[in-house]
């Protein structure tokens, strides 16, 4: 099959991990045989870097005065490459919209795949506008967890049964020696707590640092590991410098995908404090690895997570709920491993591996080609 895959983020160095997931999807389909086609504009870093289209315009003068040129040069590639496909798979709604205006020409079935967390909680009605008609008017709406399903269901006014859910996958990690890997990465043999993202407000991870300042057991026994880069970075170390954590956090800044698994697996538990997400692949990531996790209710977490049998839950923004479940796991190891061994459980007994999600993807070109 001919697949063109639509997307705004993709990675072309090997240090990013941003559109990763992407990557890995297609890379298991041209695998399989089959042949994808990208349309992914380069040249508009301003517009389409750090943190996305929406946190861009949002903040950058510079992505605003970009972002008409980028959609029309997106348009005229998918002009161009689409009729050598059978079928387009857009990746988030701005890409299926610009499918959509070209749809009178090339004529074919438009699978979307909405990716973005940005759009749960969107308010401007002049978007929502265009968002809805992208929805009602593409072959086939995929969404990454149930929560979105319902969220954005919501939102849109857009009947929940119009949604698929197909989580993404991920690579199932063999277990190996933490010691040896923590002295790779030059940390120390300590409870590893690790966090992973890009560092924006939305993140919410002064949360995590604020819990880590109520956690009354002495700093000896912990270490906390930031991975990622962001807005936000400065304005964390700052808050780490002035609640006196600096000696037991590191900011590793930005790192590659590879080096995200090696951090993961030198770990024992993994904290994500977000306050939105469509998915969170480094929440089934940490799950893979057989980290405790704590996670706010949102995405992957909300969906494959059940409290005190594979992850526990915090209240949002609620530093002190949150330093009560890290100090619970730091008391108790045995209870740690448990949940970390009930989470990488449940990614093998769910088969959340990238084959599985291309062979779903499959199964809806082809019933969307039928």
């Amino acid at each position: 099959m001919k697949i063109c895959a639509l997307t705004t983020s993709y990675p072309t160095t090997n240090d990013t991990t941003r559109g990763i997931f992407i990557y890995r999807l297609f890379q298991t389909l041209q695998q399989q045989g089959h042949q994808v086609t990208f349309v992914c504009p380069h040249g508009f870093s301003s517009l389409i870097g750090g943190a996305g289209i929406f946190s861009n315009l949002q903040y950058n003068w510079i992505a605003r005065f970009l972002f008409i040129p980028y959609v029309l040069v997106f348009f005229f590639h998918i002009l161009r490459k689409t009729p050598h496909c059978d079928i387009i798979h857009a990746n988030w709604s701005l890409t299926a919209f610009l499918a959509l205006l070209a749809k009178p020409i090339h004529h074919k079935k438009i699978i979307l795949t909405e990716r973005s967390s940005h759009l749960i909680q969107l308010h401007n009605p002049f978007l929502k506008f265009f968002i809805r008609f992208t929805y009602t008017h593409v072959d086939c709406l995929v969404v990454l967890s149930k929560t979105a399903q319902h969220q954005l269901s919501s939102n849109y006014n857009i009947p929940f049964s119009s949604f698929l859910v197909v989580p993404n996958g991920v690579d199932i990690p063999r277990l190996s020696s933490k010691n040896s890997l923590r002295r790779t990465l030059h940390l120390p043999q300590k409870t590893i707590i690790l966090a992973v993202g890009r560092l924006t407000r939305d993140k919410s991870l002064d949360t995590l640092l604020q819990a880590f300042h109520h956690l009354h057991v002495s700093s000896n026994s912990y270490h906390l590991v930031l991975v990622g880069d962001g807005e936000d970075k400065q304005r964390l170390q700052d808050l780490a410098d002035t609640l006196g954590l600096r000696s037991f956090v590191t900011f590793t800044g930005k790192v590659s995908h590879e080096q995200v698994y090696s951090y993961m697996a030198a770990s024992d538990i993994f904290v994500q404090t977000s306050l939105k997400d469509s998915g969170g692949n480094v929440i089934l990531e940490s799950m893979a690895h057989g980290l405790a996790i704590v996670s706010t209710p949102v995405g992957w977490a909300k969906d494959y997570l059940v409290a005190d049998k594979n992850g526990l839950f915090f209240t949002p923004r609620d530093a002190v709920d949150l330093s009560k479940y890290i100090l619970l796991l730091l008391k108790k190891p045995k209870l740690l491993h448990t949940l970390g061994r009930a989470a990488r459980q449940t990614i093998l007994h769910e088969h959340l591996t990238w084959k599985n999600c291309a062979q779903h993807y499959l199964q809806l070109y082809r019933e969307a080609l039928s």
